[in-house]
């Protein structure tokens, strides 16, 4: 069996690095981490982790 849920904001980091996988793009993770997680809480970012 598959679980699926809906992301929280404690999902940014992860999201972070699935959005920018290249160890080039580290620096700029977790900035986009902080970006992410605080549209999950806002509501304006939807997604699910599988």
């Amino acid at each position: 069996m598959i679980d699926r849920r809906p992301v929280t904001s404690a999902d940014g980091a992860v999201i972070a690095r699935h959005r920018l996988p290249n160890p080039a793009d580290a620096p700029d993770r977790p900035a986009y981490a902080a970006w992410v997680a605080g549209a999950i809480a806002r509501g304006t970012y939807l997604g699910f982790v599988t």
